[in-house]
């Protein structure tokens, strides 16, 4: 995969950390004058964070760079993100 390459772990789950407020699993919303990038979902250390995860855990496991994460990491990703059954397989 090349620099330029886009891992199929991101295409998948981007859009669906994307799509989860984080008012909807108990963070709160991102102040509107907050600095960086507008996000309206989940960031990566958030996903981190509600995983109880060290922190660039998931990022790293959305780019492909997590090698044989372990089960119950799988499930937790596939739960927080609302997965389906074919998602997830």
């Amino acid at each position: 995969m090349g620099a330029d390459s886009v891992h199929p772990l991101t295409w998948l789950l981007g859009p669906k950390r994307a799509a989860i407020r984080p008012q909807e699993v108990g963070l709160p919303a991102r102040p509107a004058d907050a600095p960086g990038p507008k996000q309206n979902g989940l960031t990566q250390s958030q996903v981190d964070q509600l995983m109880n995860r060290a922190e660039k855990t998931y990022g790293r496991f959305e780019r492909g760079k997590l090698p044989n994460p372990p089960d119950d990491f799988l499930a937790e990703v596939g739960q927080l993100l609302r997965l389906s059954e074919d998602e997830y397989t």
